[in-house]
């Protein structure tokens, strides 16, 4: 972890007490079988329900249909009325869940298979008959019912006290490493400075640039990418500037100029790590309408020519879950314009119209992939529109024809309010005004809103103490507070900011994150281990914000399915970029009574290489023909895809079905999008013999790979290759593994058997002198390491797979090992095998 901080007010003592049924302390009375009558407070009537023991995916008691007959049942509190909170289900069957009670209320969810599922109402109002009903009927299972009185002030959450800074922030953005990046109006980027959450204390970081009025977002490696800024005096000229802030080092870099100048920008990280620019002014009157793309990689601009097209300024732009960039608003460009949405697809170059929002909208969050929400009007003090309100529309993109759709609105029309994103899926809406001018302190809405997703309605909170408008910002921080800040327009300014506490933080104590992996392989599972495990009800992912002008450029939220297991939590990461683009993330766990942790910061990644390699369907052209490909008695190819995905690399020991034909090896790339196979060699031995790849988990331009002659390193992505010091010469290495929390250490396997290590990226390495072949099944060769792994849950676990001869594990990093293969070596005997031991 990079960074982490806690703070927390005092609790209210009005909060919501509450309740949690889960069937197991105490279990009901008698033998699982019906349940009737009052049990831990809810009356299940007779003959409705019925109690079990574990079943499914719960590992623990739970209720049930009583019988197969009807898809509804319902339970009453006793005593009554109680607010329903959340419930736990599952079912073998997927179906659609519908929760109603007395008091008018409803929650609808579509139940899925293979996990636990999280329901939370998000009902405010006490009530005493609850209705359950499922389309599957009594393939339902419920558990973790919670229940509580209605709440308290403790309800609204809590303000900190003002705090008085140097600055009133017009752009904020947090950094992997927990500080906050901020700069002003005035000064532009002389004006950057770092705040200290935990100290409070400021850092100035300065930049030649005037970043006023740019766009920014994050590069997958975790640094800011700010791109455009001001010429003074004002207005509507940007700049061409690339700018990027290193958080370790707390220093600025320029990159690459855009082919236009930009002023008001959106930028956006693509799936693939790269950035698309949007929009802004570059002169006065002058939209620049040409896209363009920046990829950090080669420090370069693509214009997407084709996709020409004139877009509002700061346009709220997402990433779908096909990979497409919606762009949800708010469409109008000084007083006049279209509320017509569109996606586009940045590798065609295409704009598809979607749907006419029918209004502007003041701010916009992806609420979950796909989804969008939008609430209040476009503020634009230079043309302001005459009227402003508190419509709130909703649009899900994942639908064949999506379609905006009128939801409830806020309770107080807003422009210039900030939309954040909150770790429990909720959406916090702090400051605006309820007109356009952008400066009219009394007309400024001082109430915080929250918007449940499922019941689709807002709350009315606690009232901040400053006004927050025109150039005022609101980002989430680590510890599940929002960080309010600045605000400025003429006289109006705010150089402060202050602190929100929303209500789950009064709801009792927070779970802990005790570890996690710092990256997290797409696609699979990986341990978040918690002393809290039995109450967790919800793991999330929220991007770091980076907001200006009342739009988060890159925040978004991603609910993660997981079960509980021994000491933790194992979680389904993301399944690929398009759902979380790669770069840094918070990851919380939340507790039945909706209180988070607070955030450990992780990365989504491709997986390391040692759990990538595997063998290539079809090698290069330039390696065999497809009839070899077909008939070929010995393949050993390695193949390796980068991340972020710039090169797939590939790499063979020999090809052909025999002498007369077999092919010597090599290595070779392929850029992503290409056909073409390219040779590499320089630095490499001559004729080499390819048998492992592995790219750095945290840098693409670092490649080891595993060569006839020991490991090789590349720092610039295959163009020059060294080798490195290796104890041993004349050594095949077979696998390389680089260990998931700390990929400087290094593992590489050889044959004859060996294992050694390396804690310094390959510079030197140490072997380990117990890591020996198991004599068990001998061959004409050597027995050799051809696959290592750890346990992301504890990297000191190693496991080594050998060719022949099973598996050894090591409990203690490589130090030890042990043979835990010997009944995988015994299939070999088994007569439908065909096989033969070799004595």
């Amino acid at each position: 972890m990079l960074g982490f901080f806690l703070w927390l007010p005092g609790l209210d003592t009005l909060a919501q007490v509450t309740t949690t049924v889960n069937f197991d302390t105490p279990p009901p009375p008698g033998w699982p079988g019906p349940l009737d009558g009052a049990f831990g407070g809810i009356d299940f009537g007779t003959g409705q329900w019925a109690w079990e023991g574990p079943f499914d995916v719960d590992s623990t008691n739970n209720i049930y249909f009583a019988d197969s007959n009807g898809t509804s049942r319902t339970f009453a509190f006793s005593p009554a009325p109680q607010v329903l909170n959340s419930m736990s289900v599952f079912s073998p069957e997927p179906g659609t869940l519908t929760l109603s009670d007395d008091a008018g209320q409803t929650r609808t969810q579509e139940v899925t298979t293979g996990s636990m599922q999280l329901v939370t109402t998000g009902w405010t109002r006490p009530s005493t008959t609850v209705t359950v009903s499922f389309t599957a009927g009594w393939a339902l299972g419920v558990d973790d019912i919670i229940y509580g009185t209605a709440q308290g002030s403790s309800g609204v959450g809590q303000w900190s006290p003002v705090m008085t800074w140097p600055i009133a922030s017009v752009h904020t953005l947090l950094q992997p490493s927990g500080d906050v990046l901020v700069w002003d109006r005035f000064n532009g980027g002389q004006a950057a400075r770092i705040w200290n959450p935990n100290t409070g204390a400021f850092t100035a970081v300065p930049t030649a640039s005037n970043l006023f009025c740019a766009g920014h977002t994050a590069l997958p490696d975790g640094r800011s990418v700010v791109i455009g800024g001001h010429v003074e005096p004002c207005c509507q000229t940007g700049l061409p500037d690339t700018n990027v802030y290193d958080p370790v080092t707390r220093t600025w870099t320029r990159g690459a100029n855009m082919s236009v100048r930009r002023w008001y920008p959106t930028a956006t990280t693509l799936p693939d790590g790269r950035i698309l620019a949007m929009s802004g002014w570059s002169t006065p009157g002058r939209l620049a309408d040409v896209p363009e793309v920046y990829d950090p990689r080669t420090n370069t601009w693509s214009a997407l020519a084709a996709a020409a097209r004139s877009n509002a300024m700061y346009s709220f732009m997402f990433v779908l879950p096909d990979g497409s960039v919606f762009e949800a608003g708010p469409g109008v460009v000084n007083g006049a314009g279209s509320t017509m949405t569109w996606r586009l697809d940045v590798n065609a170059q295409r704009w598809t119209a979607v749907g006419d929002s029918l209004f502007t909208g003041g701010s916009a969050v992806m609420y979950e992939p796909g989804r969008v929400m939008k609430s209040g009007t476009l503020g634009d003090p230079d043309f302001p529109l005459p009227s402003v309100d508190a419509r709130t529309a909703v649009i899900d993109m994942n639908q064949p024809s999506p379609a905006w759709r009128q939801v409830a609105p806020m309770a107080f029309p807003r422009s210039y309010h900030t939309l954040t994103l909150l770790p429990d899926g909720t959406v916090l809406a702090t400051g605006g005004e309820r007109s356009a001018s952008g400066g009219n302190t009394g007309l400024a809405v001082y109430e915080a809103e929250l918007w449940n997703p499922a019941t689709e309605t807002w709350t009315t909170l606690a009232r901040m103490q400053r006004p927050r408008m025109y150039h005022s910002t609101a980002i989430l921080l680590p510890d599940a507070r929002v960080l309010v800040s600045g605000g400025q327009l003429g006289t109006y300014l705010e150089a402060n900011a202050e602190i929100y506490s929303p209500p789950y933080l009064s709801n009792g104590p927070r779970p802990s994150i005790t570890s996690v992996p710092q990256t997290l392989a797409y696609g699979t599972g990986f341990f978040v281990e918690t002393s809290d495990a039995s109450t967790i009800t919800g793991v999330s992912l929220v991007r770091l914000g980076s907001t200006t002008h009342s739009f988060n450029h890159n925040q978004s939220y991603l609910a993660l399915p997981f079960i509980r297991e021994g000491t933790g939590l194992t979680v389904q990461a993301p399944a690929n970029r398009n759902l979380a683009p790669p770069g840094y993330y918070m990851l919380f766990i939340v507790n039945a009574n909706g209180v988070p942790s607070v955030a450990q910061f992780v990365r989504p990644f491709p997986a390391p290489l040692d759990d990538s390699i595997r063998l290539a369907n079809d090698p290069p052209a330039a390696l065999c023909s497809r009839r070899h490909a077909r008939r070929r008695a010995e393949k050993e190819t390695a193949m390796a895809d980068t991340a972020p995905r710039s090169y797939i690399y590939a790499g063979s020991a020999h090809w052909g079905s025999g002498p007369s034909d077999r092919a010597p090896g090599g290595l070779f790339r392929r850029a992503v999008g290409d056909d073409h196979w390219e040779p590499l060699g320089a630095g490499l031995p001559e004729q080499a013999e390819i048998r492992a790849i592995a790219v750095h988990p945290a840098d693409s331009q670092v490649v080891y790979v595993g060569t006839q002659d020991g490991p090789y390193r590349t720092t610039d992505r295959g163009k020059h290759w060294e080798r490195l010091a290796f104890p041993d010469s004349g050594v095949a290495v077979w696998s390389i593994l680089a260990e998931p929390r700390d990929p400087r250490t290094l593992y590489a396997g050889t044959a004859p058997v060996a294992v050694y290590r390396s804690h310094d990226s390959g510079d030197t390495w140490h072997r380990f002198p117990n890591a020996k072949s198991l004599e068990r099944v001998r061959m004409t060769f050597p027995t050799r390491v051809t696959r290592l792994a750890a346990d992301p849950r504890g990297p000191d676990e190693l496991y080594a797979a050998l060719e022949v001869g099973g598996v050894m594990r090591s409990l203690d990093g490589g130090e030890s090992w042990t043979d835990c293969g010997l009944e995988l070596v015994k299939l070999a005997d088994r007569p439908h095998l065909k096989s033969r031991i070799v004595s």
